[in-house]
């Protein structure tokens, strides 16, 4: 029986998600197979969208970014807390050696937690990466503001030197720190059920337009929903309490599976993170959004969703005031022409994750 340690970031959903659909597809080549994951991603994802094969170990794997919502990052605090986390490596390192003996590990795959690739060379174990960008890309403007914490930028790079292979997703960026990459399609969960069964069960009749508002709680705060109550011919759906409205509908995190809400909406909301372009480029929904700073992937991300004119782009001010009207109209009249790209990823990480395991 095969063992496989998968460490994931717990920055957004995105990460979370897509290493799911891998282990999905992994799980079906290969039943017997066992999955640890080391992640604190929510843990209401794994049994929301995986059933069976794996054990969640609910733990801190990487900084990511210190956030105060999704739009800014407070740069120095990221590099404060990346290099406290990486001071205490010493004392992390043999509970991490402890745990791949106990469980007889024998690959370990990192989405993108530079830890990953540290425990693997000193376990003496092959090791794996899948990510669209990596930290020391996203860090490096940081630490050219605060040139003191340039070398968290080296010891990162020095991490994912050890890495045996990088699956290199679509959209991305700087990941020259890898020395053996190979390009896969995205990877994406597709909707389970069909747009007609979900409207129905949120009481939306086909003919209304139906947008999902996939902004966290910190984000939505920022927004004046005022102006979306006046607009009686939408349905906004919204992952957290808010005002009473005969248009709002509030559900929780994991009420539904994620890509069939996306499926049955006419528009999503959100900030362009790779997990939801994907998602909406596999499901066939457009986006609307306002910029992010400081986010190195955004540009790559923007990029995408203009030049496909799958994506509106409102300026941060309309944005958060609430003025979404026009957006929302241009995409629900747009006759959007879907770009060709594959977005089975999943099946493809398994079975080069599966060639790994059968030289083992």
């Amino acid at each position: 029986m095969k063992r496989i340690l998968f460490y994931i970031s717990g920055h957004g959903y995105g990460h979370a998600t897509r290493s799911i659909e891998v282990a999905k597809a992994l799980l079906e080549r290969q039943p017997d197979l066992e999955i640890v994951f080391e992640t604190d991603a929510a843990p209401w994802l794994f049994p929301l969208n995986l059933q069976r094969g794996y054990q969640l170990i609910s733990r801190k794997t990487d900084i990511g970014v210190v956030q105060r919502d999704s739009y800014s990052a407070d740069k120095l605090a990221t590099l404060q807390a990346f290099a406290k986390f990486y001071r205490s490596l010493n004392q992390r390192l043999p509970e991490e050696l402890e745990l791949v003996r106990k469980n007889r590990i024998q690959l370990i795959i990192g989405d993108i937690p530079p830890l990953a690739f540290w425990v693997a060379e000193e376990a003496g174990l092959p090791s794996l990466a899948i990510t669209n960008f990596s930290w020391d890309w996203i860090y490096s403007p940081y630490a050219g503001e605060f040139p003191e914490y340039r070398w968290i930028i080296d010891v990162i790079r020095q991490a994912y030197g050890s890495c045996d292979l990088l699956l290199e997703l679509p959209f991305a960026g700087d990941l020259s720190a890898f020395p053996r990459r190979k390009p896969i399609p995205v990877i994406a969960r597709h909707a389970r059920r069909s747009p007609e069964e979900i409207r129905s069960v949120l009481g939306i009749a086909p003919d209304i337009p139906f947008v999902l508002v996939a902004l966290r709680q910190a984000d939505l705060e920022r927004v004046n929903l005022s102006p979306l109550k006046a607009l009686r011919e939408f349905r906004f759906l919204f992952f957290a309490p808010v005002p009473q409205s005969d248009n709002f509908i509030s559900v929780a995190p994991d009420a539904f599976v994620f890509p069939d809400l996306l499926r049955a909406a006419d528009v999503v909301v959100s900030k362009p993170g790779y997990g939801i372009v994907s998602e909406c480029l596999a499901n066939r929904t457009p986006m609307l959004f306002a910029p992010r700073k400081d986010f190195a992937e955004y540009g790559v991300l923007e990029r995408h969703l203009l030049e496909t004119r799958t994506g509106y782009r409102l300026e941060s001010e309309k944005f958060f005031a609430g003025e979404w009207h026009n957006g929302l109209q241009a995409l629900l009249t747009a006759k959007i022409s879907w770009p060709n790209i594959a977005t089975n990823g999943a099946e493809v990480a398994a079975g080069e994750i599966q060639k790994m395991l059968q030289k083992i």
